[in-house]
């Protein structure tokens, strides 16, 4: 997963061009939303005009504004879960949300998926609460900011309408999928009529590329999201909690928070796209589910499910939580392909430089600054973007793992007519390390090695 690091940063980063970088030139629009780009655009500005220019020091603002935001989310989730089971549910949901093991580490990174969630949980809560017009006129607002950032939220919504009209509740259905679609189009359809002169654009092309590139990124079987939301939260105690749910017996938990939520897992199991960090919108709603079904679904538990159960599971549970919190918590993602770009940065008489990776490695460019200019080039000595070493001089070449260095080194030498000297090394992170150990295949470990080219 780069998204966090490198891709959504791109747009905003370049818009300080003249040109734009070009970024609203395109014959078609990005499938994703502009609204979020042009939020990290405005920090940057901010951050530029208090004379905060170094991009590590502006992400590092970032991490603190989205940290910041993420917190709004722990009183709704208390909310919600106090009004189906009591202060009780509601102390545990509040607390397991703030301490779960894979948010901190989430919360404060530029994933659309996880900046989506506080207006979800606050849309869902007002959705809720009273069913008052009132009321679900604020959930619908809510919930269209949650789609502004990922479009896929719009489940939920959907679902609690479709949940309404079926219970006889047809006015304040209206109400809600009114008031939802009004506010998608002052927000969402004003956003894209001002970059692309199309109201909806960004929403339109993405369902089009749904349906035209669905199967170019990862495919999995359709219970792979069932099976990961059950090893996140933790086996036993995951296991344990899911027999509880089939035991709770509020028809209106099962009405408007766990339909929701099969829904939204259902639909994303059905698409062959299938990548982690889609489930995160529904965690805060899996943590109220579980801690409802972990207070009162326990009361009509089955006679086999003994209370050690419960007992060896929580212990089991927080024990385990607290290692991977501690470890994630201070953990650094991506972390040579970061500090690669920052060393290029640093690094004087170098206007030009280029990078040597796998295709499928994105360069984070943003971490190296507007001065410099950053090409790549795949580590396939055999691939044409090699004519770029013999046709430019670089002052410095960035080699992404061994493999590129072992292909690339004595071949860019050639080309580019240089020596290079090593500049500096940068090993991966602990938490890169570890999931590289865990998952090798899936979780590609890079140490890169930053050279400089010296002409003799």
């Amino acid at each position: 997963m780069h998204d966090d690091h490198f891709v959504i940063e791109d747009g905003p980063w370049t818009w300080f061009e003249a040109n734009h970088g070009g970024w609203f030139d395109r014959e078609t629009p990005p499938g994703h939303s502009v609204v979020y780009p042009s939020i990290l655009y405005a920090i940057m500005w901010v951050c530029g005009a208090l004379g905060i220019t170094d991009p590590q020091s502006q992400m590092f603002v970032m991490r603190l504004l989205h940290a910041a935001f993420s917190l709004v989310a722990i009183p709704f989730i208390w909310k919600i879960a106090n009004r189906y089971g009591g202060e009780r549910s509601a102390n545990l949901a509040a607390l397991l949300y703030a301490v779960f093991w894979p948010m901190p580490f989430m919360s404060v990174r530029n994933l659309i998926e996880v900046v989506s969630i506080p207006p979800l949980i606050v849309g869902w809560w007002y959705a809720v609460r009273d069913q008052k017009r009132s009321d679900l006129t604020i959930a619908g607002i809510a919930f269209a900011f949650a789609f502004c950032f990922r479009y896929h939220t719009a489940l939920i919504p959907l679902s609690i309408v479709g949940v309404m009209l079926t219970t006889g509740k047809v006015k304040g259905a209206m109400v809600l999928a009114i008031s939802f679609a009004l506010a998608i189009l002052c927000t969402q359809g004003v956003a894209d009529v001002l970059a692309w002169g199309t109201p909806l654009a960004g929403p339109i092309q993405y369902i089009s590329n749904f349906f035209t590139e669905e199967s170019v990124y990862v495919v999995s079987p359709w219970y792979t999201y069932i099976v990961l939301c059950l090893g996140v939260f933790i086996v036993p105690t995951s296991i344990v909690a899911l027999i509880c749910v089939f035991t709770i017996r509020d028809r209106n938990v099962l009405l408007y928070l766990i339909i929701p939520t099969v829904v939204f897992i259902a639909a994303h199991s059905l698409i062959e796209n299938k990548q982690e960090r889609f489930i995160l919108p529904i965690v805060p709603m899996l943590v109220v589910i579980g801690s409802l079904a972990w207070t009162k679904g326990r009361e009509h538990k089955p006679a086999w499910l003994h209370d050690r159960w419960f007992k060896y599971s929580t212990i089991w549970f927080f024990a385990l939580n607290s290692l991977l919190v501690a470890l994630f918590c201070v953990s650094y993602s991506k972390r040579s392909r970061v500090e690669s770009m920052s060393v290029l940065r640093e690094m004087h008489n170098v206007q030009r430089a280029v990078v040597v990776a796998d295709a499928k490695v994105y360069v984070p460019r943003f971490y190296a600054g507007r001065e410099k200019r950053i090409d790549r080039i795949v580590n396939d000595t055999t691939d044409a973007s090699w004519e770029l070493a013999s046709q430019e001089h670089y002052q410095a070449v960035v080699f992404f793992g061994e493999k590129s260095l072992q292909q690339g080194k004595k071949r860019f030498e050639q080309l580019n007519k240089c020596r290079l000297q090593v500049a500096a090394v940068v090993e991966p992170g602990l938490l890169d390390k570890i999931l590289h150990m865990l998952n090798p295949r899936g979780n590609k470990n890079e140490t890169s090695v930053i050279y400089r080219c010296i002409v003799d």
